[in-house]
């Protein structure tokens, strides 16, 4: 993909971090401490997720061993179980969960009904 849209003219730009956006300009700070700015006409502002701290240390007290496999999130089942623990003790929901499906709005609404 990247390549894709850098053969199209649009400016990636990778490991940066958004500090200020103007109405034509964007300052982003880069991984080396220093801060560039832009110009733009439009602005594609993409953040990266990860795990937090607690979700990280529960999918590693599960173990791969166990089922947590995956680099996103705790591993769930169709009732939002987490996977490798006993059944209806331990559940998953948001950000957190992965089910299996993409990571999009119509999932989170989906799962809020439970809340």
């Amino acid at each position: 993909v990247q390549d894709h849209l850098q053969s199209q003219g649009v400016d990636v730009r990778l490991n940066s971090m958004v500090k200020e956006v103007e109405p034509d300009k964007v300052h982003l700070k880069q991984k080396d401490g220093s801060v560039a700015s832009m110009d733009f006409g439009i602005l594609v502002w993409v953040a990266g997720v990860g795990m937090r701290p607690f979700t990280r240390a529960l999918c590693e007290k599960i173990g791969k061993e166990n089922g947590q496999t995956d680099r996103r999130g705790l591993l769930v089942d169709e009732c939002l179980r987490v996977k490798g623990t006993r059944p209806g003790e331990v559940f998953a929901i948001g950000d957190c969960a992965v089910c299996g499906k993409p990571p999009t709005a119509q999932v989170a609404y989906q799962q809020g009904k439970y809340l």
